[in-house]
């Protein structure tokens, strides 16, 4: 599979590198993410893990939801990176590759992602659709649902859910789930052309 390096800042923001299927390093933090640093911890993992950044063979990046700001940065360096070494770029919607992930491992009727919107509301997948909705009125919907899963992608909401009959799951670190949906897409030959592709979240 060669080296893979995949880049995500749509909600804080995570970095990682996988060699031969093999997570050789990760970097996650929750600050914000600038251009300037993102090219810094890059070449420190390159560095740590003895790759050049010209073995880098694909790139994935996140394209939403989440931060506007963090999603221009993320993306507009994995363009960049990609087209200076002439590498395949491959785009994923962070909760959509976590539910491929976890939707192979629980078994549930339904399984809900979910990431903080700000101004208590949350990002999630309703019948497969990316969507914005209040806390309030996403509890309302869990009453609704039998067998269902809350996971949980950020510590925003470990008090919302405490008390509540769903089965919820908290992912800190969400670097293996990526690739599980990033490589199967780099199987199916799913690669982005970049002098085309256009995140939504451009868009405002």
């Amino acid at each position: 599979m060669g080296v893979v390096l995949i880049v995500d800042t749509s909600n804080s923001f995570s970095l990682s590198l996988f060699h031969n299927d093999n997570l050789v390093c990760c970097f996650t933090n929750s600050d914000r993410l600038c251009s300037n640093s993102i090219v810094s911890y890059i070449n420190e993992m390159l560095n740590n893990a003895s790759i050049s950044v010209n073995d880098i063979d694909y790139v994935g990046v996140s394209v939403g939801p989440g931060s506007y700001t963090g999603i221009r940065v993320g993306y507009s360096f994995s363009v960049g990176l990609c087209q200076a070494l002439n590498k395949k770029m491959l785009v994923f919607n962070i909760l959509e590759a976590v539910y491929s992930y976890l939707k192979d491992i629980y078994i549930y009727n339904i399984v809900y992602p979910i990431i903080n919107a700000s101004n208590n509301n949350l990002f999630t997948l309703v019948d497969g659709v990316v969507t914005k909705i209040s806390i309030f009125e996403f509890q309302k919907l869990l009453v609704s649902v039998r067998n269902a899963l809350v996971v949980l992608l950020d510590s925003v909401f470990d008090e919302c859910f405490s008390k509540s009959n769903i089965k919820i799951v908290r992912i800190s670190n969400i670097c293996e789930e990526i690739y599980y949906f990033v490589r199967r897409n780099i199987d199916g030959k799913k690669f982005c052309d970049i002098r085309k592709y256009r995140v939504d979240y451009f868009e405002d």
